[in-house]
């Protein structure tokens, strides 16, 4: 089973307060992004466009519990680990945020696999394609 994928930030000053501290709600923000790059580092594009169908993974639910305030300037690593919740299409990114050995924030994201239908609208729970559930088995997910 591979190791906790890691993605780096740096922290903008568009994203701090006037003392320089991170408002909260960058953070959710923060593991977005790293999800998207786990997924673009494993060769999967999402969303995906194909057959008259947008897949991707819509956020079901997400919570995190803050340690220490992010600052403008610091360089901040994101480490996400997939596991399985219910069924073929739900999992869950566990994830920490650090500042070197500094943990800053730890948390959980829930998402599943879906498919809209274009011009319809309709989202639709569907499996992963091979690739990302071969890709989710390398991290223990099955």
């Amino acid at each position: 089973m591979k190791e906790a994928f890691a993605y780096e930030h740096r922290v903008g000053f568009y994203e701090a307060d006037a003392a320089g501290i991170v408002h909260f709600a960058r953070f959710p923000l923060w593991v977005e992004a790293a999800e998207t790059a786990f997924w673009g580092a494993h060769g999967v594009e999402l969303p995906a466009l194909g057959e008259g169908k947008l897949r991707g993974c819509p956020k079901v639910d997400f919570a995190i519990r803050y340690r220490r305030p992010a600052r403008f300037g610091d360089t901040v690593t994101l480490r996400l680990l997939p596991e399985r919740v219910t069924g073929v299409a739900d999992w869950r990114w566990r994830f920490t945020v650090q500042c070197g050995e500094k943990l800053l924030a730890e948390g959980e994201m829930g998402v599943v696999f879906a498919t809209v239908s274009l011009g319809e609208g309709n989202l639709t729970k569907a499996l992963p394609s091979e690739k990302m559930a071969k890709v989710l088995a390398e991290y223990g997910v099955k």
